[in-house]
């Protein structure tokens, strides 16, 4: 049974599709997840072949999305407008020395209100960073979720909010998967939330960044705060990776003028 992402769109829960094309006749959500965009099974009455087809549906919103139909039900991920952010030298600066408490977690100028157009924009943002403070004993998981609370707290007051943290505790002598530029933690948000990740926008500041984001067949997007002015010298970033100055700076083009594909 084919799962796998067939564009990027938004389909609510309980939003009528109609087929476009050979079928004709509404198309319904069953047994849906449980949250507002997701993934769901889809049938239609009119089809009981047990031909394979590619239709294409149009929903109440007015976008499309292509689906397949299998023993006449379609199956297929219903992939939100997602973009996965890194944390340290994207959304705050960077620190060589770990970033220990709330009291030293600041944003980069610009980053909490570029998230929060993003949201206005309909799109969802997660956050993937690598915390190896936690293994080398700088700080415990309840100093990272303050950190985090005080980040949640300064993104809603400028209208703002990210829907997931997913974050690697390990150390690099420790050989997990989800340390970037392992793909880990990328499998982790199509896990969590049922998305598939080719194609969605990756943001970050480091050559483990993009790596993590091509692994999953992500777009990998490179910005010059943090890390990004020394990752840009390597040499070794993937060819036709789009580089913005900042956060700021990539929602800025991307909401205006869109980004090449």
């Amino acid at each position: 049974m084919p799962e796998r992402g067939f564009g990027q769109f938004t389909l609510f829960l309980g939003e009528q599709a109609s087929l476009v094309g050979k079928f004709s006749g509404p198309l319904w959500v069953d047994n849906p997840v449980e949250s507002v965009v997701g993934l769901g099974r889809f049938r239609h009455p009119n089809i009981n072949s047990g031909n394979n087809n590619i239709s294409e549906a149009r929903c109440s919103s007015g976008k499309h999305v292509r689906i397949i139909w299998i023993y006449g039900q379609a199956h297929g991920w219903y992939a939100m407008q997602l973009i996965v952010l890194g944390r340290d030298g994207v959304i705050n600066p960077d620190s060589e020395h770990g970033i220990k408490s709330p009291e030293e977690w600041t944003p980069l100028p610009g980053s909490l209100e570029a998230i929060a157009r993003l949201n206005r924009a309909d799109y969802h943002v997660v956050v993937a960073t690598n915390q190896s403070g936690i293994a080398s004993g700088l700080f415990d998981i309840e100093a990272l979720h303050a950190i985090h609370g005080k980040m949640d707290r300064l993104l809603s007051q400028v209208g703002g909010q990210v829907d997931g943290l997913f974050f690697c505790p390990h150390a690099p002598k420790d050989r997990c998967s989800c340390r970037k530029p392992k793909p880990g933690l990328f499998q982790q948000i199509t896990e969590r939330l049922h998305v598939d990740l080719l194609g969605v926008l990756s943001v970050g500041d480091s050559l483990a960044d993009l790596q993590a984001a091509q692994a999953v067949g992500a777009m990998p997007i490179l910005v010059r705060t943090g890390k990004g002015c020394r990752t840009l010298k390597t040499q070794e970033v993937p060819e036709e990776t789009p580089v913005f100055d900042d956060l700021s700076h990539f929602v800025d083009t991307l909401l205006s003028n869109g980004l090449p594909t």
